[in-house]
C-alpha cells in the first residue's frame, strides 16, 4: 500500500511575504488564512485556519514580488512537519507548513466579472488563465 501527500488550499495572506536569506537559492515564507463557515444551534461561526506556506527559486521570486497581504492564492504542495527542541523550555515543539509546488495568484480583472488565474509552480513557468474554470472545486 503506498501513501500521498498533497494539499490545496485556497485563502489569503495573513502578511507580506518574506523572504529568506539563502545563497545557494530564493525562500519565500507567508501564512494563508482559510476560513469555513458552519452552523452551531442557532447561528453560524466562522472558523480560520492558518497555514504556513513555503517555496523556492523562481516560485519564490514571483511571490516576493507580486503578492501582498490580503492576496488570493490557491496553493498547491505537501505537509512538512518540523521538530525541534525549545532552547527555553527543553519541550519537543512541532511547526507543520505546506511546500508550495504551485501557487496560482488570484485577482479581480478591473471591469469584469471573471477571475483572472496566474499559475507559478516550482518549474518556474508561468501560465494565465482568463477564468476561475480550472480551478478543481
Amino acid at each position: 500500500m503506498s501513501s500521498y501527500n498533497r494539499v490545496t488550499i485556497l485563502g489569503h495572506l495573513g502578511r507580506n511575504p518574506e523572504q529568506v536569506e539563502n545563497a545557494s537559492m530564493p525562500i519565500a515564507k507567508f501564512s494563508v488564512a482559510t476560513s469555513e463557515r458552519r452552523k452551531v444551534g442557532a447561528e453560524w461561526k466562522q472558523e480560520t485556519e492558518w497555514h504556513n506556506i513555503v517555496c523556492f527559486g523562481k516560485t519564490a521570486e514571483n511571490v516576493i514580488s507580486f503578492l501582498k497581504k490580503g492576496s488570493q492564492v490557491l496553493v498547491e504542495g505537501k505537509l512538512k512537519t518540523e521538530t525541534w527542541d525549545d532552547k527555553t523550555t527543553g519541550q519537543k515543539r512541532y511547526a507543520t507548513s505546506i511546500i508550495a509546488n504551485e501557487i496560482k495568484f488570484i485577482s479581480k480583472k478591473e471591469g469584469a466579472e471573471d477571475g483572472k488565474v496566474t499559475h507559478y509552480n516550482q518549474a518556474s513557468t508561468f501560465e494565465t488563465k482568463d477564468s476561475l474554470d480550472d480551478i478543481p472545486f
